[in-house]
């Protein structure tokens, strides 16, 4: 795949990510508010997500991060995975959709992985481990998450 075609990927993966469509898609029609952008803040156990009026200026800021590095294209590995894990918290605390986020997120930085040239399964991190890796960083401890990304991010792709 040319470097071209990555980025019109890169580009077209990124518009629906805060689209109402995507999610449900991703989630199925049986969670009537999957996809549905969120109206309210809110909280799970004692995490505050993004507050409803921020949601849209954060989300800019780390797309345009994510341009400005050119999708992680021509990063070494060991470089992109924290970056990989750092953007995918950072866009985890706005969580957007009332439902569907994670499906979401996953599915989005599978787009982005590939893009940059490499393989991805979610199967290399544990359930249970992931959900912990996850809620980890709120206390500004991306750990756990990096490991779970240095295992879930496979070898290059041959172009």
């Amino acid at each position: 795949m040319r470097r071209g075609q990555r980025n019109r990927l890169l580009t077209s993966s990124l518009r629906p990510w805060l689209s109402k469509t995507q999610p449900s898609a991703v989630v199925g029609r049986s969670l009537w508010l999957a996809g549905e952008l969120r109206g309210i803040d809110i909280a799970k156990g004692g995490t505050r997500f993004c507050n409803i009026l921020r949601m849209e200026p954060e989300t800019g800021k780390l797309f345009e991060r994510l341009r400005k590095a050119q999708g992680y294209e021509g990063f070494e590995r060991v470089g992109r995975v924290g970056l990989v894990a750092q953007l995918f918290v950072d866009l985890n605390v706005i969580h957007p959709f009332h439902e569907g986020n994670g499906r979401a997120q996953r599915v989005l930085f599978e787009h982005i992985i590939i893009n940059a040239s490499h393989l991805i399964s979610w199967w290399a991190a544990e359930p249970g481990e992931w959900v912990q890796a996850n809620m980890d960083p709120v206390l500004c401890d991306d750990l756990a998450l990096e490991s779970s990304f240095e295992r879930c991010i496979g070898k290059g792709i041959e172009a």
